[in-house]
């Protein structure tokens, strides 16, 4: 859903609010990235508390992100 909105973006005429827009939706892709390297794969990684909590903090403040730039393409 974001690579549609990105595109999207690409395609629109440039503005500074357009240009805003992509480089927050390209940040996102990026945490996104960086949080999927980051998930507990095994029983070790599940056993070490602190990264878990990390892990589920970083995850909840970007889906906020994306939930965010969601609703801005819904209102468009």
């Amino acid at each position: 859903m974001l690579e549609k909105i990105l595109q999207k973006l690409y395609s629109s005429k440039e503005s500074p609010e357009v240009l805003m827009l992509r480089q927050k939706v390209e940040i996102i892709a990026a945490k996104l990235e960086y949080l999927t390297s980051i998930e507990p794969q095994t029983d070790e990684d599940y056993e070490n508390l602190p990264s878990i909590i990390e892990y589920v903090k970083q995850a909840i403040e970007l889906n906020i992100e994306i939930a965010a730039i969601y609703t801005l393409d819904v209102w468009e």
